[in-house]
């Protein structure tokens, strides 16, 4: 309901970020348009929450004392929202599921937080395509976002191994993207 009314206010799609949950507090991007029609009471003075290598460093703790997954910063995965097809869009948010969809990207933490949210890409997209097109990925790969410098698995002396986000099958491994294995036996 929060994500509809954001964009019925700003008539465009938005970006949240920082650890939240629907009934705490939201802090979102919004772009100058949309603070000005958004009542104050829900727009700071700072838009961004940054995921700071405090917090994410905090994530991964938390990952490896809730889920014993060392170094995981975050779980990514889409979701399709069902929507009427727009008008004049022609099939560019009909997707495999063989309905119109918008798709809400999102990362969470290991106590099922998100911290970081995208909505709005056609449902069209794949998974994979939309988070690499994300702000979210764009800052990882500039060095923008400041990771946790790797160290070394507990109870290990060597290798030293970087912080990553995990996603499912569907997407590909990078050095800060990890998915499961599959067994093809």
């Amino acid at each position: 309901m929060l994500l509809s009314l954001l964009f019925q206010i700003s008539c465009e799609w938005v970006h949240l970020y920082g650890p939240t949950r629907f009934l705490q507090s939201w802090d979102f991007y919004c772009k100058e348009n949309s603070k000005r029609s958004m009542p104050s009471h829900l727009v700071s003075n700072q838009c961004i929450t940054e995921l700071s290598k405090n917090y994410l460093a905090n994530f991964a703790s938390d990952f490896e004392k809730n889920a014993n997954f060392p170094h995981c910063i975050g779980a990514v995965d889409g979701k399709h929202i069902r929507i009427t097809c727009p008008i004049r869009s022609g099939s560019m948010f009909f997707n495999y599921k063989d309905y119109y969809s918008v798709v809400l990207m999102a990362v969470a933490d290991s106590k099922y937080r998100y911290i970081y949210v995208s909505v709005g890409s056609f449902g069209k997209d794949c998974d994979p395509s939309i988070f690499k097109q994300s702000t979210l990925w764009q800052s990882i790969l500039t060095n923008a976002l400041q990771l946790p410098e790797e160290k070394c698995l507990p109870g290990t002396e060597s290798p030293k191994v970087p912080y990553y986000f995990v996603g499912d099958e569907a997407f590909g491994l990078h050095t800060h993207l990890m998915r499961p294995t599959v067994d093809h036996i």
